[in-house]
């Protein structure tokens, strides 16, 4: 007994566990991904298996709690943190086994009383000469996981036996060849509502319409049209009335005497009267089964569910149409001594009140089919309690009723009805929060309690320091700047520009902006920065419409592949919009980019890559210069009608504003090329009052308007990026070579540098509150965004650890830098955007603020874990001394950064789950981005716990792990969005190919991890 529990309280276990549920939970998303939700379900989330995982951890947590004596008062942050497991346990648990979720669809007008499972079932109804019983069980039927349902009924003391075989997604059930099977026609029914096809076996009939068709019936009488097979695949039609025979290929037309015998094949139409048909196919040996219907045809199709019922020496087949969200349609076996009637679909379920949906109010934003805000009016009616209560649901704004909670969800296509998510967990909610509340409170209290391990490595780094005190540095800067011309058009006047810059202008996602962001968005994606050879966004685009002709001359677009300059004809590095046209007008590369499109994207080599991305740049182009982008002109105040481009023929405005939206661009360009500077700024004010007049309640403040206009022009994030960069370099080459080498003027390098970093992230806080106040919505909503947190956070982290190492505070300063170049990549965007409603949320901003500021800490535990390893490659016998007191400091401060980002990922994970039960009343769902978050923290669980674990212990063993686990933070946040599927995705179908940088890195950090054992073990053998 005492070996099953030292084995079940092992650290060995403990560390065994963590890998093995983060394993497993990472196989799990896969499947998610390939054969959907259901099948992770029922093969990982809901099996025994799973669930006993959990228990074990709960018994080493348990038995661990004993063993480090954490009952003691010094130890009671550690004690809280370990307990808040458990009650979070027991909260998920109550939510798994307890708590209900569905969904609820009302029409605007109608009363309803009735939400649906959000899981399916498969209801089984027997009825014999005893009564009626009814079984519903709960199932996770795919592709990957049919069998999952399996019930034995009895009808008048014979036991059959049920079980589904089979399960298509979008699927018709057909005839399906089978040797052996019995003949099948299928009959094309045409008339005004529509086609209809049905299915005729021999011996069967169909009254369609009061005509009665029959495939060879036993008794002829009262059949008008019969059906009989013709050899061996052929079946002919004898009628009883005149036929109509039509081709429907030659277009022929003949009448057929009634009694007269004629084949029918495809393609051939019979009519008589209103009655209109056809043969589909024939098919001389067939059974009914399920068949997938692809594409866009299969989309509106439910799912179709086979079930074998085995008993009495017999065996039949069933299938059952239906599908999540829908009470599926029964199909009904009928037996000698009763019957069986299976569905499958989600559960109706009774609430004790009722809902009526008065009014169903979308808001989009202005001139897009993006929605702003929808609400649900709503009225609670409780007969019970004679209660009628009013309410409006929106997103993040709940009703809550008896412990039922009520949820904006979605909206039925015609916007004249809604769909609620309803939520019934109120005490698991509430217990896993109280663990939520208590986590955060006992990570937070161990950071400054006496006895924890965090205050142990403060004081361990404290006396590692001041051994090192005589460590100095050198300091050198070196910037090489280098000069491009070439023969521009001319340059606009830079004030006129500067005017131009200041009007309105209404994006493609309905955001109202200065037409000076447009401007830069514009020249980024042409040229990668925010200014040209001298010209600012303004005076560029602005040239594009006084010179259109000379700025299609000018090289803009980046062209590398050389078969892509050999078609284009240019020998640089750049190529002019004139470039890709011959002289008919030929867009030389349109079939080689259709071609590429089509294309699979994981297929694509580099040439068909470029081709995208050129083709792109070159519409843009094309749409800037035209100014097809440039929708400036408001409609009568009205948030519902885009704006107008000065392009195109406005419409509903009066005759005289119509003519001047026409006219006015046309007047201003025609002005500056006269060289009649003072027209084209009284054009711009009579602009700039059309705007006022017709979008005054639509614009924003003028004091916004200059503040995205600075932001504009400081790039800070771009600027800040080659800064960071830069000084990150030179510092950490000084801080190594400090190492190796006697330091020089270590004090003055390491406070000058203190100094101009604080700067700098001061200088980088000031920008993320600019845009912060212009976009209206914290600055971590989207893919940029969350890069210049992660930057800031690194940052951060960085001058809290700088005085105890400064190798900390220069390497953080180099990835700060490296992060904010990569968020100005291609594949980022620096537009700033406005958020879809379930985005406008506090609990959001809390989330995404404290789980990227983990992401920091935990890159900084990833860089300081590859210069650990690389100090360990440059040890000698004449520095082992000085390398190995910064690697014990290093790894020290390494681990408190671990301990820091673990604590901040965690309390952002379950800040998600508030923000999700808050939008959408569910605070967990094994969606792949909550679930490889949870696979982040248990790998850093066990990275912090290694010491714990014999075999584990170890700085080198340490560094290695913090490096290498850092690869689960790259798929939580990018891996996740590019190659699952799931909410979180970015992905629309096939993932993105692996960029080959992921190679060299994997192939790198190998060597670095080999070369660093080898030294290792060279040092220790010495």
């Amino acid at each position: 007994m005492d070996r099953v529990v030292n084995f079940l309280t092992s650290r060995q276990l403990m560390g065994a566990l963590f890998i093995f549920l983060a394993v497993v939970l990472a196989v799990a998303t896969f499947l998610e991904n390939d054969f959907g939700y259901n099948a992770a379900r029922a093969l990982v989330y809901n099996t025994w298996w799973f669930e006993l995982i959990f228990l074990l951890l709960a018994i080493n947590m348990f038995g661990n709690l004993f063993a480090f004596n954490l009952w003691r008062w010094s130890k009671f942050p550690v004690l809280f943190f370990h307990l808040s497991f458990f009650i979070i346990i027991v909260g998920a648990a109550i939510t798994r086994y307890v708590g209900f979720e569905g969904s609820m669809p009302i029409r605007e007008g109608e009363i309803s009383d009735t939400y649906y499972s959000l899981e399916g079932y498969v209801t089984v109804e027997v009825a014999d000469q005893g009564g009626t019983d009814v079984i519903h069980e709960q199932v996770f039927l795919s592709p990957r996981t049919p069998r999952e349902f399996s019930e034995s009924v009895e009808i008048n003391n014979q036991t059959y036996k049920i079980e589904s075989v089979s399960y298509v997604q979008n699927a018709a059930v057909r005839p399906v060849e089978k040797p052996g099977g019995q003949p099948l026609a299928g009959i094309l029914f045409s008339s005004s509502v529509g086609r209809t096809e049905q299915f005729l076996a021999p011996g069967e009939r169909i009254n369609r319409q009061g005509v009665i068709f029959a495939f060879e019936p036993n008794d002829p009488a009262g059949v008008d049209f019969i059906i009989r097979r013709h050899g061996e695949a052929g079946i002919v039609l004898q009628s009883r009335k005149t036929l109509e025979k039509s081709s429907m290929t030659s277009g022929t037309q003949e009448s057929v005497a009634p009694g007269t015998i004629v084949e029918m094949q495809p393609g051939i139409l019979f009519s008589w009267d209103e009655v209109k048909f056809a043969l589909s196919r024939f098919w001389p040996e067939a059974v009914f089964g399920p068949v997938s219907v692809p594409g866009q045809g299969g989309s509106g199709l439910s799912d179709v569910v086979s079930f074998r019922i085995s008993g009495d020496e017999k065996s039949y087949d069933l299938h059952v149409t239906g599908e999540k969200g829908v009470f599926g349609e029964p199909n009904t076996l009928s037996l000698p001594d009763g019957k069986i009637s299976v569905r499958y679909g989600s559960l109706p379920l009774q609430l004790p009140f009722a809902i009526r949906l008065n009014d169903f109010q979308l808001e989009r934003y202005p001139g897009s089919e993006s929605p702003s805000s929808y609400a649900s009016e709503v009225t609670l009616i409780d007969q019970r309690e004679d209660l009628k209560m009013d309410y409006r649901i929106f997103m993040n704004n709940i009703l809550n009723y008896e412990g039922y909670r009520f949820y904006q969800s979605s909206y039925d296509r015609d916007e004249k009805g809604t769909i609620l998510s309803v939520n019934r967990d109120f005490l698991g909610t509430v217990i896993t929060y109280l663990g939520y509340i208590l986590m955060s409170v006992s990570m937070f209290w161990s950071l400054f309690a006496s006895k924890t391990r965090f205050r142990q490595l403060l004081q361990k780094t404290n006396t590692i320091y001041q051994k090192r005190k005589s460590l100095g540095i050198l300091l050198l800067f070196i910037f090489s700047t280098t000069a491009f011309s070439q023969e521009m058009p001319p340059r606009p006047d830079e004030d006129i520009a500067g005017k131009l810059g200041q009007l309105w202008v209404q994006d493609k996602g309905g955001r109202i902006k200065p037409l000076n962001s447009l401007h830069q968005e514009i020249m980024v994606k042409l040229v990668k920065h925010n200014s040209f050879n001298g010209f600012n966004p303004d005076q560029m685009l602005l040239g594009m419409f006084t010179h259109p002709a000379e700025w299609q001359q000018v090289p803009l677009i980046t062209v590398k592949h050389p078969h892509l300059k050999e078609m284009l004809g240019v020998s640089g590095k750049k190529a002019a919009f004139s470039d890709f046209f011959g002289s008919d007008r030929r867009y030389k590369i349109k079939e080689m980019v259709d071609a590429a499109y089509r294309n699979n994207p994981a297929n694509r080599g580099k040439l068909e890559q470029e081709l995208i991305k050129v083709d792109e740049q070159v519409n843009v182009f094309y749409m800037a210069q035209s100014g097809e982008l440039h929708r400036m002109f408001p409609v009568n105040n009205e948030r519902s009608n885009p704006w107008l481009i000065p392009s195109k023929a406005p419409e509903g405005l009066s005759a005289k504003d119509s003519l001047f939206v026409a006219s006015a661009m046309p007047a201003f360009i025609v002005s500056l090329r006269e060289n009649n500077n003072e027209k084209a700024l009284s054009v711009l004010e009579d602009m700039s009052e059309f705007q006022s007049v017709h979008g005054g309640r639509l614009l924003p403040s003028e004091t916004i308007r200059d503040a995205e206009i600075l932001y504009n022009r400081l790039n800070i994030f771009m600027w800040l990026a080659t800064f960071f960069f830069v000084l990150g370099i030179i510092l950490v080459l000084y801080n190594i070579l400090g190492l190796v080498y006697p330091p020089f003027s270590k004090r003055v390098v390491e406070t000058a540098s203190l100094w101009i970093i604080g700067a700098g992230f001061l200088y980088h806080s000031f920008g993320m509150v600019l845009r912060w106040y212009v976009s209206g919505h914290a600055p971590w909503s989207n893919g940029y965004e969350s890069m210049i947190f992660i930057a800031w956070a690194l940052l951060l982290a960085g001058l809290l650890f700088s005085r105890r190492s400064p190798l900390v505070l220069s390497v953080t300063a180099l990835f700060a830098g490296v992060v904010l170049m990569v968020s100005h990549l291609s594949w980022m965007n620096p537009e700033i955007t406005n958020l879809v409603p379930v985005l406008k949320s506090y609990w959001l901003t809390l989330h995404v603020a404290v789980i990227i500021g983990g992401y920091g800490f935990m890159t900084l535990g990833a860089l300081l874990g590859f210069m650990n390893l690389l100090l360990t490659t440059l040890q000698t016998k004449e520095n082992k001394s000085r390398i190995s007191l910064a690697i014990d400091e290093l790894t020290a401060i390494n681990e408190m950064a671990l301990i820091v980002g673990l604590y901040l990922m965690t309390i952002g994970s379950f800040l998600g789950g508030v923000w999700a039960n808050e939008s959408w009343g569910r605070y967990w769902g094994w969606d792949p981005k909550e679930t490889w978050s949870l696979i982040t923290i248990l790998i850093y669980a066990f990275v912090v716990h290694m010491r714990l674990i014999p075999g584990l212990r170890g700085r080198m063993a340490f560094n290695t792990a913090a490096l290498l686990s850092f690869g689960s933070v790259i798929m939580t946040y990018l891996g996740v969005n590019y190659y699952l599927t799931g909410m979180h995705s970015y992905a629309g179908g096939d993932p993105v190919p692996i960029p080959s940088a992921v190679y060299y890195a994997v192939v790198i950090i190998g060597v670095l991890i080999g070369s660093a054992f080898w030294k290792n073990r060279k040092m220790k053998v010495n």
